[in-house]
């Protein structure tokens, strides 16, 4: 990988970024969401809970966040009975 041995520990034991400790804190807030409405809130339901919180976040910022962590909507299907349409056929 031509990277010098000292380049790497120092890069294995440098503290992360505080935008790198902001974005931990964005997914843990954003899991903790996704958990509490059982998975059926997407993100713009997320963005709008974290912004009760007050949370200064934009909405494709936790679109992206979700997207890369796999949080997706669960989308119930709701029964409709065929009676009406089966009499017309």
């Amino acid at each position: 990988m031509s990277v010098s041995r000292s380049g790497y520990y120092a890069w294995v034991n440098r503290k992360p970024s505080p935008r790198a400790v902001e974005r931990a804190d964005l997914v843990f807030r954003i899991r903790k969401v996704y958990d509490e409405s059982r998975g059926r809130y997407g993100s713009p339901r997320v963005y709008q809970a974290l912004r009760r919180e007050g949370v200064q976040v934009g909405e494709n910022r936790v679109a992206r966040i979700m997207q890369e962590w796999g949080m997706k909507a669960r989308v119930t299907r709701v029964y409709r009975r065929l009676a009406r349409r089966r009499h017309e056929l």
